[in-house]
């Protein structure tokens, strides 16, 4: 081994031992709640005699609790990037109409995103107390369900009951995140940390399935085609309407957009090694 090589090694054991190369990574994990800033329309009917009633609801995807886990590297004193895998556990949002003495129909709306989500930091990489500001591309796979329950009722006083799932999923969803936090350090080498960040955020599954059908508790699944079942979402296709459709393929829709736009608090601990 030739001397520049030998100081060439000796310089990496300086600075890979050293405190300030040490510091430069960490690792992080925080919980946090996203409101929604854009919704889906929704509404509940209510049946008084002549009076119909009619509320507008809204169904905000986005919203829900949040769960990060993110590993960075500071590259200076002021600049940083980072790599975060944020879950989000949507909460649910339910619809009802009531015809007395006919229909009860009832809707719960609920969605999940996982996100890989890299950004650049930005502070001022003061020591005790360090604001920052962050910047993130949003990559993500998504679900929204749609649960409903039908109950009829029929002559005689007897009903029906119809359960019925459909799952959205399938298709990446991309956006961008824009946060603002504060470090505190509380050890040399844990830091806590607020943070509110701003999501931007569409979703357009690509796929829908029946993943439920109950008519008085027994399963109707069997019973339905394919094309009953699945539905492909594409940007555009076409048909031939001289064809009858072949019930054993999945059926053709349209692509949609559906929000998941947010804003969010969020809390947890940096640990710096």
């Amino acid at each position: 081994m030739n001397k520049i090589t030998k100081y060439i090694f000796a310089a990496a054991i300086i600075l890979i031992s050293s405190d300030s190369f040490a510091q430069k990574f960490y690792i992080k994990l925080n919980v946090g709640y996203n409101w929604g800033t854009s919704a889906l329309n929704g509404n509940n009917t209510t049946y008084a005699g002549n009076i119909v009633k009619f509320e507008r609801i809204k169904v905000p995807l986005g919203q829900g609790f949040s769960l990060n886990l993110a590993i960075g590297h500071m590259i200076n004193k002021y600049l940083g990037i980072e790599t975060s895998v944020n879950y989000l556990i949507g909460g649910t949002t339910s619809l009802k109409s009531v015809i007395p003495n006919s229909t009860n129909i009832s809707k719960d709306y609920s969605s999940t995103m996982l996100s890989c989500i890299p950004s650049i930091i930005f502070t001022p990489g003061y020591d005790k107390i360090n604001p920052y500001a962050k910047l993130g591309l949003i990559i993500g796979s998504g679900t929204y369900t749609i649960k409903s329950e039908d109950v009829s009722t029929i002559g005689g006083g007897s009903y029906t009951t119809t359960n019925n799932t459909l799952l959205y999923n399938g298709g990446l969803a991309i956006g961008f995140l824009s946060s603002f936090g504060c470090l505190y350090k509380i050890k040399k080498q844990f830091s806590l940390f607020g943070e509110i960040s701003l999501i931007n955020l569409s979703y357009s599954p690509t796929k829908s399935e029946v993943i439920e059908r109950k008519t008085n508790g027994v399963n109707q699944l069997p019973n339905l085609s394919t094309s009953d079942k699945i539905t492909e979402y594409y940007d555009s296709y076409s048909e031939d309407n001289s064809i009858p459709p072949d019930k054993n393929v999945a059926k053709k829709d349209l692509l949609r957009d559906y929000p998941f736009n947010s804003v969010g608090f969020n809390i947890g601990i940096q640990y710096h090694f």
